[in-house]
């Protein structure tokens, strides 16, 4: 890959932005997450976060997330090649977006370790207390019941609740190991370059390896969903039609479609039977006393007293 910068200067701000804004952004929703299981494992009586509170956790960790990174922000700037030599030497070709505006090389490294502080070490710090916790939170309680309950469970009763114990202990090191895992090469990466300890590997390939590293990090939005997945489900199933069948949130989806379907069909018939009756009320009502036809027939026995006939009528 080359260094060469074809998006401008605004371009050269905005995506060292957005990058390092979604880092802090990631690492500090999954903090916010752990904490919000670790309070209500403790407390189960407490009141979930609702949904505005939650767009507000949201938003102070974006807005805050890129308070931080205004320093990271104003430390890029679009340069000619000219500046990768001394005077005098053939400069690059091409225009460059690199860190190049930093006032000391001090600024730059306290900078770094407090980005690595902010980003790392608390997050990973605060996710391995509360998961820590939440581990002898669920061993604790399981022995209560055991001793409690011991006598009266079968043997398979006992086998499924130290598997399912086994379980939650092994998905949430896996947490924990997968954050580190996921964001230690990044934090490195940015470590050894304030530092400016890089490798000749890194050196011939800094933007990269930068990449591979971000990649890595982000991934960890793609495993944590699955380990949680993982934990919550209740047994195992073979195929992507049944794992969605067995989720929460498709049962609901299909029972409320399916019930806005019967609500539609007898809302339908039920259209249909009023359109029906009003049909029929209203050729009922055009058979009035005077349009009605008239049987008009000679009854041949009655004679008037002047030797007519006399004419009967009669009403359909």
């Amino acid at each position: 890959m080359t260094k060469d910068w074809a998006f401008g200067s605004v371009m050269c701000h905005l995506v060292p932005l957005s990058n390092s804004c979604s880092v802090f952004v990631t690492s500090w929703s999954l903090t916010a997450i752990s904490l919000d299981k670790f309070l209500h494992i403790n407390d189960p009586t407490k009141q979930p976060v609702s949904i505005r509170q939650a767009l507000g956790i949201t938003a102070l960790i974006w807005i805050v997330s890129t308070m931080i990174n205004l320093p990271y922000l104003m430390s890029f700037e679009h340069v000619e090649g000219s500046f990768y030599v001394q005077p005098g030497e053939t400069p690059y070709c091409g225009h460059f977006c690199d860190e190049a505006n930093w006032q000391s090389e001090n600024s730059r490294k306290i900078y770094g370790t407090t980005v690595m502080l902010l980003q790392f070490v608390v997050p990973m710090a605060v996710i391995t207390y509360c998961y820590f916790k939440i581990l002898q939170k669920v061993s604790k309680d399981m022995i209560i019941q055991n001793a409690q309950f011991c006598q009266s469970l079968t043997q398979k009763q006992r086998n499924d609740a130290t598997s399912r114990k086994k379980k939650v202990n092994y998905i949430l090191i896996a947490m924990v190991v997968t954050f580190i895992g996921c964001w230690l090469p990044l934090t490195l990466l940015n470590l050894v370059k304030d530092f400016k300890k890089e490798p000749e590997w890194l050196k011939r390939q800094p933007f990269f390896w930068a990449i591979v590293a971000h990649v890595i990090a982000m991934s960890l939005v793609v495993w944590n969903p699955l380990l949680f997945f993982w934990l919550t489900r209740k047994q195992k199933r073979s195929g992507l039609s049944k794992i969605l069948n067995s989720t929460e949130i498709v049962s609901s989806f299909a029972s409320r479609v399916s019930n806005s379907i019967r609500r539609s069909t007898f809302r339908r018939n039920t259209d249909r039977v009023r359109k029906k009756q009003v049909v029929l009320d209203c050729e009922g009502s055009s058979y009035t006393t005077s349009s009605r036809p008239l049987l008009i027939r000679t009854d041949v026995q009655a004679t008037l007293s002047n030797g007519s006939t006399s004419t009967t009528r009669e009403m359909l």
